[in-house]
């Protein structure tokens, strides 16, 4: 290798770390995350049917770097809020996805809320309403402890039925729910029509009216990473 050769590679590899280090400090700040997890979701109209505006994740998970924002968005709120939980419990299904990394940042344990049918041994469910039909979930009966402090994960509030099932099991094994936790930037401008339970009955409502809603339903405050 000659010297004009091993300069030009000391040359780049200075660069390199150079920009890895910018890009360190850039997603430093809590508003920087923010917006590297805003840049990675997709929004896709009348999906997955009219009238309907899907917001894809999977480009967060696909970048190492939004998912890491993400997490720390996550942990940061629920170790300023409520740092005594105990336990996460991921929703059916995108909670799978971001529950365990939390809870292993949090160094608790995490637990999944399922459709009926997919867990074995002795499982305890609550059914719901939708806004056509019904549907239920169910989590392992020895999963939660009474009196255990819970934080419920999910990516995104949508409807709230779920989240009001999740509450009502909660209820069932006698834990403490501590809050709700859902993906920053996709609660405020999810722009589903909103069906909740319950007292409220069913409705067409601003979205902050679903999170007051859910919140009454389960009697924990409901509340979004940003």
């Amino acid at each position: 290798m000659t010297t004009r050769h091993l300069t030009f590679c000391l040359q780049v590899h200075g660069t390199h770390r150079r920009f890895h280090a910018q890009l360190a400090m850039a997603v430093h700040t809590r508003e920087a995350k923010l917006d590297l997890v805003i840049k990675h979701i997709k929004s896709f109209p009348d999906f997955p049917s009219k009238g309907i505006l899907f917001r894809d994740i999977c480009p967060i998970l696909k970048d190492p770097g939004a998912l890491t924002a993400v997490t720390d968005l996550f942990e940061e709120h629920v170790r300023q809020t409520h740092p005594l939980v105990e336990l996460i419990v991921g929703l059916d299904a995108r909670g799978f996805l971001f529950g365990p990394l939390l809870a292993q940042r949090l160094g608790v344990g995490f637990v999944l809320i399922r459709k009926k049918g997919k867990l074995p041994g002795p499982t305890v469910s609550v059914a719901y309403k939708l806004e056509y039909g019904e549907a239920e979930v169910e989590v392992q009966e020895d999963a939660v402890a009474p009196g255990q402090k819970v934080l419920l994960i999910d990516d995104l509030l949508a409807t709230g039925g779920t989240l009001y099932a999740a509450c009502e099991l909660m209820k069932k094994q006698n834990a403490e729910p501590a809050c709700f936790a859902t993906m920053p930037y996709l609660w405020s401008t999810c722009s589903t029509c909103c069906y909740c339970h319950g007292s409220c009955g069913p409705t067409n409502t601003h979205y902050e009216d679903i999170l007051d809603a859910s919140s009454r339903l389960c009697s924990v405050p409901v509340f979004s990473s940003c």
